[in-house]
C-alpha cells in the first residue's frame, strides 16, 4: 500500500491505539511537523531518563572511565 510506506502492521497498530485511548497522542503526530515530533521524542527521553544506547548508561561509562584512565571521574 503507498509503495510500502504504509502497511497493514501500521494500520492496524493505530486502530489499536484508537481503541485503547491513544487518539490524542495518535493524531498529534500526525500533526505536528517533522522538527517538532522530534524535538517531542528528545524531550521525553531526557525526562525519563531514557538510555537509547547501553553506553550512555553511567555506571557502564564511569567503568569505561575507569579501564582507560584509572579513574571513574575522568
Amino acid at each position: 500500500m503507498f509503495n510500502n510506506f504504509i502497511n497493514r502492521y501500521d494500520l492496524t497498530r493505530m486502530l489499536w491505539g484508537i481503541r485503547h485511548g491513544y487518539l490524542p497522542v495518535i493524531l498529534s503526530r500526525l500533526t505536528k511537523g517533522k522538527l517538532k515530533r522530534i524535538d517531542a521524542a528528545w524531550k521525553i527521553q531526557k525526562e525519563k531518563k531514557i538510555h537509547s544506547t547501553w553506553w550512555s548508561i553511567p555506571k557502564v561509562r564511569r567503568h569505561w572511565n575507569y579501564l582507560i584512565t584509572g579513574d571513574e571521574t575522568i
